[in-house]
């Protein structure tokens, strides 16, 4: 962390407040680097900041250690800016790297073992998944997610979303938008809501399945192709080759019920 640190009492020193905010620095890691300034207050039982930092390098695979839940990796650059006690942080970011573009706000809490958001809504343009990791797909998506969340690693975790995506691409699929509402609670995934929609192309599903071992749940399906064509560029990337067979013609319909927990599917 490089510039102007004002501390809140003389015993939690400058150090120790950066290390409380973005944790510790791993050898062989990337940095996050960052100027600005950084105010702390540790005269309560709850650490107070309020920092207002240019990122020259936010390295996500950096904090990790620090963050298990940061399940991505990926390096951005650009502002943000905080404001409040660990129980309720106002947040206000707006990043930029290889893996698109972010804005975003909200009010988070890092509290020991407990860290989420109260509130998010983020905006994003250009998003790529694989750039955050190998094992996803290409894509540019254009949308917004607003939602909360609660990780705690002692108990389950908790999260609500609504994602919207505007026209967007995934593996050279074209799709025309999105919308979904999904819920996680007691190991499971709820699907509220979904739809997509793209050239051609038209699906949904409700219901949800299980993230844990021990919970199950099912979610239905349900797609329409009038040509199958269109999909492609995306089957492509699920087999994991990129051949030169003719593209498939021809309309399909899809009704399918999945039943079970993800890890059957590991």
């Amino acid at each position: 962390m490089h510039g102007e640190v004002r501390a809140g009492e003389p015993d939690e020193d400058d150090a120790g407040a950066v290390r409380r905010l973005v944790g510790q620095q791993q050898p062989g890691l990337p940095a996050t680097l960052a100027r600005g300034v950084l105010r702390v207050d540790a005269r309560g039982d709850t650490l107070g900041l309020w920092a207002n930092l240019s990122l020259d390098s936010l390295s996500l695979d950096g904090l990790r250690p620090s963050y298990p839940a940061i399940a991505v990796g990926g390096a951005f650059a650009g502002d943000v800016r905080l404001a409040g006690f660990l129980d309720s942080l106002d947040l206000h970011a707006h990043l930029t790297g290889p893996a698109g573009e972010i804005a975003g706000d909200g009010a988070v809490f890092l509290l020991g073992p407990r860290r989420g958001a109260h509130w998010l809504d983020a905006q994003f343009t250009r998003l790529d998944l694989h750039q955050l990791d190998a094992a996803w797909p290409r894509t540019a998506l254009r949308g917004r997610l607003r939602g909360s969340a609660r990780l705690d690693t002692l108990a389950a975790a908790r999260a609500r979303a609504t994602v919207a995506l505007g026209p967007s691409v995934v593996e050279g699929t074209a799709l025309d938008s999105l919308a979904a509402r999904v819920t996680l609670a007691d190991g499971l995934l709820g699907v509220d809501t979904l739809g997509l929609w793209a050239p051609e192309l038209v699906a949904s599903a409700r219901g949800g399945i299980g993230v844990a071992a021990d919970r199950s749940d099912t979610l239905r399906v349900a797609g329409r192709a009038d040509s199958v064509g269109v999909l492609e560029p995306f089957a492509r990337w699920l087999r994991g080759r990129a051949d030169t067979v003719a593209a498939p013609s021809g309309t399909a319909t899809l009704q399918a019920t999945i039943a079970g927990s993800l890890d059957r599917f590991g």
